[in-house]
């Protein structure tokens, strides 16, 4: 789990470097996807925003021996985290188009 926070984290510092590097990239595809396109990044931008602490605090809740706080946050971290995850590659195929 350490070495999937370091590749996140990775990741995470490659993304933002390239957003401040080239800006934000225009929805170019046709007109009538724009709506399913902007609902789908809004609930991954918010969603990606708030997996970031959601995912330290589970990870200091293990690292601690609170077993039974993080085994009860840990489902609902995963899933944030995959809903991520897909909607990430959903959003830069939009883009793609």
């Amino acid at each position: 789990m350490t070495l999937a926070g370091v590749f996140a984290a990775l990741f995470l510092v490659f993304y933002l470097a390239k957003a401040y590097l080239y800006g934000p990239q225009p929805f170019e595809g046709p007109p009538l996807l724009r709506p399913l396109y902007l609902g789908i990044l809004g609930v991954h931008t918010v969603l990606a925003a708030a997996n970031l602490p959601l995912a330290l605090y589970t990870y200091w809740l293990a690292l601690r021996g609170r077993l039974d706080r993080h085994r009860r946050l840990a489902p609902w971290t995963f899933r944030v985290w995959l809903w991520v995850a897909a909607t990430g590659w959903i959003v830069y195929g939009f883009l793609k188009l």
